[in-house]
């Protein structure tokens, strides 16, 4: 979705704001422009590499070039390229790739999704812009952003963290105060990250005597439950494939982050792709779903055969994949997203907040699904909150909080509508979207 619309086209609200945002500020510091063609996205390369190498950021794999060509070989052209310079030596400071798609704002009882509201919008890809930190080049990008896609409705940015310089700026400018609705669905997340040990040594050291203990132990009563040599493979080309289809086949393993067999041999091209499948040579102990950015390891998803459960195949898996990053000595931190790993109380483990933000324009029909979202959320966190302790509580759970038989053929003939219905787009801004 290219919207080259000028102030002109914009809604008069919208229009008058932001008159009066570039009213104080009569001269613009940093020029942003869209790269719509690959002539001019060739020409930034080198620049855009040079970004890329300073940008420790998770995130910084949906900023890259290589992520880049991969979306357009798998036909996902939808959004632009950003680039910002400055106006007084013309040097790029940021290149802003984006990501049109619908903004989902979804409303779950128990495990079904009844209801989800989807206005058209922006992904910032990478979450925190790969920008110079300073004010105004932000106030440049957001403006553009106004000005040239009116028809966005919400700029998603899916994992900021708390206290960085996104995290400030959307919270306390004036210009997004004035233009945008910012709403923080989840609110502050943990989000769990391991830096790896520079050694075997240092690793074993770094664990207490229990702990290693207990850790060899579980390796040594699931070798001898299986009888068999359990071995590592890191899926990481194209010729380790068919190990991986294997895996998500034995394993049974569905999820979004699975993706097809045409996207898994782009993503190796690109050198993107780094997966794990724990084995003997007669079945399937465990898959991790991971890709490479930068020297961050990105773990998407891990599965593991649940008939093994109680000799932690889980835990298994993750340290034969950490011994394997060791000797790579090719990452120096391993990224597991929102939510609390098993092994959270690793020595290694670093716990950060982060969020996912949603900015909405400043229209009613955007207050009012704020306000539908937030008071579902709320309403219902009161209700089981009300009814936790009443001798009732259970079963009035179970009939009015959990879908039962009507809710569920509710749910379903939602289903069957939207199946019928033109196609929404993904919204998740994880693996390779």
């Amino acid at each position: 979705m290219r919207e080259l619309a000028t102030l002109d086209r914009v809604a008069p609200a919208t229009r008058r704001t932001i008159s009066a945002v570039g009213a104080e500020r009569p001269t613009a510091r940093f020029v942003v422009k869209a790269l719509s063609t690959q002539q001019a996205r060739t020409a930034i390369r080198s620049c855009w590499n040079q970004l890329l190498s300073s940008n420790d950021r998770p995130g910084a794999l949906y900023q890259s070039d290589n992520y880049y060509d991969y979306r357009c070989e798998t036909g996902d052209i939808d959004g632009d390229v950003l680039a910002v310079s400055g106006t007084a030596q013309g040097s790029i400071v940021g290149v802003v790739p984006l990501k049109a798609t619908g903004i989902g704002l979804q409303f779950i009882a128990r495990s079904a999704v009844f209801l989800r509201l989807a206005p058209q919008g922006l992904f910032l890809l990478g979450s925190e812009p790969m920008l110079v930190e300073d004010t105004d080049a932000f106030d440049g990008l957001f403006l553009h952003l106004l000005q040239h896609y009116p028809r966005a409705q919400a700029v998603s940015m899916m994992s900021v963290v708390v206290d960085s310089f996104t995290w400030r700026y959307v919270t306390t400018s004036k210009l997004i105060t004035e233009n945008y609705y910012l709403y923080m669905p989840e609110g502050p997340r943990n989000c769990h990250s391991i830096t790896v040990p520079i050694s075997l040594d240092a690793y074993q050291h770094g664990l207490s005597k229990k702990r290693r203990y207990n850790l060899h132990r579980q390796e040594r009563l699931l070798q001898e439950h299986l009888a068999e040599e359990i071995s590592l493979i890191a899926v990481d080309r194209v010729s380790r494939l068919p190990e991986l289809y294997a895996a998500i086949d034995e394993l049974r393993a569905t999820d979004p982050a699975i993706l097809s067999r045409e996207q898994y041999e782009l993503t190796c091209k690109h050198g993107i792709l780094l997966c794990y499948v724990l084995r003997t040579p007669s079945r399937i102990i465990g898959l991790a779903i991971g890709s490479k950015s930068r020297r961050t390891f990105l773990v998407h998803k891990i599965f593991h055969d649940d008939s093994l459960n109680k000799f932690s195949p889980g835990t298994a898996l993750w340290q034969y994949i950490l011994r394997d990053l060791i000797e790579r000595a090719e990452f120096t931190r391993v990224d597991m997203g929102f939510g609390d790993p098993a092994y959270r109380q690793h020595t290694t483990n670093v716990i950060e907040q982060r969020a996912r933000i949603l900015l909405f324009r400043r229209t009613l029909a955007n207050r009012l699904r704020i306000a539908a979202h937030r008071g579902y959320y709320a309403g219902t966190a009161d209700l089981k909150r009300r009814l936790r302790d009443n001798p009732l509580g259970a079963l009035l759970r179970r009939h009015v909080l959990e879908p039962g038989p009507i809710q569920q053929r509710l749910v379903s003939a939602l289903r069957l509508v939207r199946s019928i219905s033109p196609p929404r787009p993904h919204t998740n801004d994880t693996v390779f979207r």
